[in-house]
């Protein structure tokens, strides 16, 4: 078994740089997965993973070896010391297992649903990766079919957003496009469009959501943009009855979910 005790190691430099850098992911086609948790939903969610690299002074060669041959035979495993695991983890405790995983394809294209009347929901410029995480989240409990990041200002395999969405990443059909490609997708296949808007009319529990629905969220400080506010879409509120006027997009998101399940069941 290869061994790596220097953080110089060309191998080790890689991994910092897709730990750290946007452009070099999305380059590379490929991302980090911390903790023995995310790496299993990795696996079982259908990702390739090319190499495992395991730090035997956080977790012991029994316990190691007893993890992960019930997941995998076949996995290349790189032993590392605790110097360059610190180097290449984002978080403080990830159980002493870091994933080298490749990306999946993220266009709008790919969208499958076994669901007759599928639920969708679109994050426009969404800027905080915790934020989509625990949408995310609340996505894989409220079983939605899909999540689409229009316009993103945050990269899907930010390691905040993986580790903020306690799995659920690998599981929630998630797609990255334009509003223009957003847009098509939701009209050719027949998507009743509701923008959430702080200032329309009706209330989100005014409306029927039993058809294909799409519900469509801006940012917290801008909240959704001209594109979304001029098309003549079926503008929804969340109402509020304090002095705060805005609610943490992920609580919004949460709101919308229930009040589907609500309804279909």
């Amino acid at each position: 078994m290869e061994k790596i005790n220097s953080i110089q190691n060309d191998k080790i430099k890689e991994l910092v740089k897709l730990k750290s850098k946007a452009k070099f992911r999305n380059r590379e086609k490929k991302f980090l997965v911390e903790g023995k948790r995310e790496i299993e939903f990795a696996l079982q969610s259908g990702f390739t993973t090319e190499k495992i690299f395991w730090c035997d002074n956080i977790i012991n060669e029994k316990d190691f070896s007893k993890w992960i041959l019930n997941h995998s035979k076949s996995l290349k495993i790189i032993k590392v010391s605790k110097l360059v695991y610190e180097k290449i983890t984002f978080r403080k405790n990830s159980e002493g297992v870091l994933a080298l995983v490749k990306q999946k394809e993220t266009s709008i294209l790919n969208f499958k649903t076994k669901n007759k009347n599928p639920i969708v929901l679109v994050l426009e410029s969404i800027e905080k990766p915790g934020n989509i995480g625990a949408i995310l989240r609340t996505s894989e409990v409220s079983k939605v079919d899909a999540v689409i990041l229009s316009n993103t200002r945050c990269d899907l395999y930010n390691p905040n957003l993986i580790r903020s969405s306690l799995g659920a990443f690998f599981s929630v059909q998630t797609f990255v496009s334009s509003n223009d490609e957003t847009l098509n997708f939701l009209l050719k296949n027949n998507f009743k469009i509701f923008t959430t808007i702080i200032d329309a009319n009706k209330s989100y529990l005014e409306n029927n959501y039993i058809r294909p629905t799409a519900f469509v969220l801006g940012s917290e400080d801008k909240g959704l943009s001209n594109f979304w506010r001029k098309n003549n879409f079926n503008k929804i509120k969340i109402p509020m009855f304090g002095n705060v006027n805005s609610l943490n997009v992920s609580v919004s998101a949460a709101i919308l979910m229930y009040e589907v399940l609500r309804q279909k069941k």
